[in-house]
């Protein structure tokens, strides 16, 4: 016979938070469903609770321990070290762990004097922050760190990671952690085992700043929360539907759709939970920062920082269904008028305000953006340079039909000779077809979604094409198809390829001056084209 005996359910994971007031600090708390993430960081489904005397007595305490007895001390204590904040940031409690004894934890000191080297080849390893035990198994260890620098790009490696700094080491491991993530997402390859290990080591190294510095954060340290709130790390930290492993899941995912399900789809809300939570933080720790590090290197690296917030956000805008047209800019951070800067030629397509008359010598690539370009201009029919909406006439509407009908004219490449070609002009079709769509049907992106069918699939079809270097000199071109999949995507499924994709994309163009024109903008754009679709239009 089935037992009896009553199962109490998993506990809830809570954030405590700290909010101002005028004779003290209150505390509250957010409470978030992602059990599976949270555990990670905290070390293990324990009640959280804050009890400030003794937090004060525990890191006296700690101080005066030597650093074997803390390292075993810390994973059985019920003290609380506080994270992400003080009195007016947000503030997170550590907790007991409970995972399994055969899995090695990794604490960081409280205190990193680490400063890294001019230059990282393979005999310089040594110089690196410690690394996972799994990590340095690899044979040699210096081929994934390398490649960690290739995710970032040279000019934030020479700039931000290559310098000397104290708090080098948590944010070569908040990199490390990133790059990761998204070659899990990217590959199939990989153990969730070293993910949250590694998110576990940038916590606590977090932590333990948080607890000699009152609060103050460096900008590197802000670093290390924005990598851990990054969209792919609270992704592919989440359990996978079907309890699938994530090279299944990529497998399946290329070949069916069944699982586009409301499962799975709130798996990836509670992933979205966890990002905000961290970007909470991140705000109120930022314009404290801000305001006590004023030297020209941690400007630059603030500056980096606070154009991945604005790109984060504006990829969260397509989570948000059904916003009125006249409450779009809500959700996106202002920006300058369009112009003040020109568009690399690479950045360009039709989301942007800038496009470029180019001819290549490929007869698929020829197409391909010709093929963009009318796109451009039915688009920008709509919508002028600064995205403000175009009042209709005569002549704009002959020229939409006229434009539409050349658009729906392409048709597939059969028997191409360069398969990587074929599927990314594919894969700009599959885009353009779904505006067309979306105007035609005066229905949201991820409806219109039902109606263009494309075989083999687009996330097949995407992955064909190397996403390792962003199509090269086409990479606003993929900026602009995985943007129409992921609002296609939003609220429907498990979105794996596409955070991985935007994962690469956002520190590329966070250095860059034109970001705002390069990412915030043609989200927004995006955005503002499937409101404008979907509402009532006037009668008569």
């Amino acid at each position: 016979m089935p037992s009896r005996r009553k199962v109490n359910p998993p506990p809830s994971f809570s954030f405590v938070t700290t909010r101002p007031e005028v004779d003290g600090v209150s505390w509250f708390k957010i409470h978030s469903g992602a059990a599976r993430s949270h555990a990670a960081y905290w070390g293990g489904p324990e009640k959280v609770h804050h009890e400030g005397k003794k937090h004060l007595a525990a890191q006296q305490n700690t101080t005066t321990t030597s650093a074997s007895d803390t390292d075993r001390d810390t994973s059985s204590r019920d003290d609380h070290k506080p994270t992400f904040g003080c009195s007016n940031a947000c503030t997170v409690l550590r907790r007991r762990s409970t995972k399994p004894k055969n899995v090695k934890a990794i604490v960081l000191p409280p205190q990193i004097r680490t400063q890294s080297p001019r230059h990282v080849g393979i005999d310089n390893t040594e110089h690196l922050p410690t690394l996972l035990h799994e990590i340095r198994a690899i044979d040699p260890p210096s081929a994934y760190i390398l490649s960690t620098f290739e995710f970032f790009g040279e000019g934030f490696v020479r700039q931000f990671v290559m310098s000397d700094h104290e708090d080098y080491s948590v944010m070569f491991s908040a990199c490390l952690l990133l790059s990761y993530a998204h070659s899990m997402a990217l590959t199939g390859q990989g153990t969730k085992t070293i993910l949250l290990e590694l998110k576990s080591q940038v916590i606590q190294g977090i932590s333990a700043k948080m607890g000699s510095s009152v609060g103050l954060l460096s900008p590197q340290y802000l670093t290390a929360i924005l990598a851990l709130g990054a969209p792919i790390v609270c992704m592919v930290s989440q359990d996978l539907p079907q309890r699938l492993s994530i090279s299944d899941y990529i497998n399946v995912s290329a070949q069916e759709d069944y699982l586009c399900c409301p499962a799975s789809a709130n798996t990836a809300q509670r992933a979205l939970e966890e990002q905000i939570v961290h970007r909470q933080a991140m705000r109120r720790l930022f314009s404290n920062t801000n305001a006590n590090f004023k030297d020209a290197d941690n400007l630059a690296l603030l500056q980096y920082i606070s154009n991945s917030i604005d790109i984060s956000m504006a990829i969260e805008a397509a989570d948000h269904l059904h916003t009125p047209f006249a409450r779009v800019e809500d959700l996106f951070p202002p920006t300058n008028p369009c112009g003040i800067c020109s568009i690399p030629p690479q950045w360009r397509s039709p989301l942007t305000c800038q496009w470029f008359q180019e001819i290549s010598a490929s007869h698929v690539e020829t197409q391909m953006l010709l093929l963009a370009e009318m796109t451009h201009r039915w688009l920008a029919a709509f919508f002028d340079r600064d995205s403000c909406e175009v009042a209709p006439n005569c002549k704009a509407q002959e020229e939409l039909a006229n434009l539409r009908e050349r658009i729906e004219r392409f048709s597939p490449i059969a028997g191409a000779y360069n398969i990587e070609a074929e599927a990314m002009y594919e894969s700009c079709r599959w885009a353009s077809l779904m505006l067309l769509a979306v105007e035609k049907l005066r229905v949201p992106i991820h409806v219109a979604a039902k109606h263009v069918i494309l075989k083999p699939r687009l996330i097949k079809r995407l992955r064909m094409t190397n996403l390792s270097n962003l199509w090269g000199n086409r990479r606003g071109l993929l900026f602009w198809v995985v943007a129409v999949c992921h609002f296609a995507t939003a609220g429907q499924c498990f979105p794996l390829l596409t955070p991985a994709v935007f994962a690469r994309f956002a520190p590329q163009m966070a250095m860059l001056d034109c970001c705002s024109e390069i990412a915030i903008k043609p989200l927004r754009k995006l955005k503002l084209f499937e409101s404008f679709c979907c509402r009532e239009q006037p009668t008569g």
